[in-house]
């Protein structure tokens, strides 16, 4: 996990905070390396994991060093490195680094406190890391095309969960996660009629700004504005978020076989390119295969629209990634990718 451990792309201070926190690392595993309390071979192998933890910290937590590491961060980082590409394998092995790191550096026991593999097995789930399989990793076209949206809303209507048929209007509208979406609440959706922004606390306690920039977006916002007066906008006084949350995942993978399209990739990207009045060549391997449409490919659908849109107002490259990455709550350019799979 190496890889994208580079400290130059960061600014001048973070970039001073993050070769303390390099530092920090170096020292406690070269010291554990030569007094024989730890091989060379796993030591090298945690340090590396480490500094790409301690990388993302600096950047998206403004950590200054490793000695109080919550759970929060962690289920932050996984989800990143998880988009980002990264092996189920390279991530436990991440884990592990973390805890042993943590004992080395505390020396109270406390990393029993921290997530364990189990624990982290149901706030993951959704993204799929316990199942994704190596053709996953590679990335799969995971975006949603306009019709498909429209006759899943059509669907969850006709059964009678108009509410379900909101929350995947939203989630497409927004680029929410299922899970963030359903948590909206009332005071948010005001806010966001009267900043342009809608903000979001999303995992890890990241909190994000995503602006409000066309007709679909002001549409839901009004819709659940006069539907609800007070407290979250989709769950009632006695409803749990996550049987909630279930219950619009199983509806998507239930209806899923009705309602995807038999087209090709490219074809996917063709219609976001229309949708987005975007016109120009992009290099897209249309060798790329389709995936199953899940609840997360309506953040892939978001991701490819905004981005295209950015591109054909004159936007650069970089900078419409980076805008992206900031909204999707990544903060990597190197993630929007997994959304994206344009080169440019």
């Amino acid at each position: 996990m190496i890889k994208n451990s580079r400290y130059w792309d960061l600014p001048e201070k973070e970039r001073r905070i993050f070769r303390d926190i390099h530092t920090q690392i170096n020292k406690v595993y070269n010291d554990a390396i030569c007094r024989g309390l730890i091989t060379k071979k796993t030591g090298r192998r945690y340090l590396a994991a480490l500094i790409l933890l301690g990388k993302f910290l600096v950047e998206c937590y403004h950590k200054k060093n490793l000695n109080y590491i919550e759970p929060k961060h962690i289920y932050a980082f996984i989800e990143q490195a998880w988009e980002a590409g990264y092996s189920k394998s390279n991530i436990e092995t991440t884990l592990s680094a973390i805890r042993d790191f943590y004992d080395r550096v505390r020396g109270d026991g406390a990393s029993q406190y921290l997530p364990t593999n189990d624990m982290l097995r149901t706030e993951l789930e959704e993204i799929g890391f316990m199942t994704r399989n190596k053709t996953d990793r590679i990335g799969k076209q995971r975006a949603w095309t306009d019709n498909e949206i429209e006759k899943m809303k059509e669907k969850a209507i006709e059964m009678g969960y108009g509410i379900y048929a909101d929350i995947i209007e939203v989630s497409r509208a927004f680029g929410l996660r299922i899970h963030e979406a359903i948590r909206l609440t009332i005071e948010q959706i005001n806010n966001a009629k009267a900043t342009g922004k809608l903000t979001v606390k999303g995992k890890g306690g990241l909190v994000r700004d995503i602006t409000i920039r066309n007709g679909r977006q002001i549409v839901i916002i009004d819709k659940l504005s006069s539907n609800c007066s007070k407290g979250k906008v989709f769950l009632n006084e006695y409803e749990k978020a996550h049987e909630l949350i279930k219950k619009v995942q199983h509806f998507i993978y239930n209806n899923r076989e009705d309602i995807q399209e038999n087209i090709q990739s490219c074809e996917v990207l063709n219609r976001l390119c229309m949708a987005a009045k975007f016109d120009n060549t992009l290099n897209y391997d249309n060798a790329i295969e389709r995936a199953n449409i899940t609840p997360h490919g309506l953040r892939h659908t978001w991701a490819i629209e905004y981005y295209l849109e950015l591109i054909a107002a004159g936007v650069s490259d970089i900078v419409a990634r980076k805008i992206v990455s900031k909204e999707l709550g990544h903060f990597r350019t190197e993630i929007t990718m997994v959304y994206l799979k344009i080169q440019r």
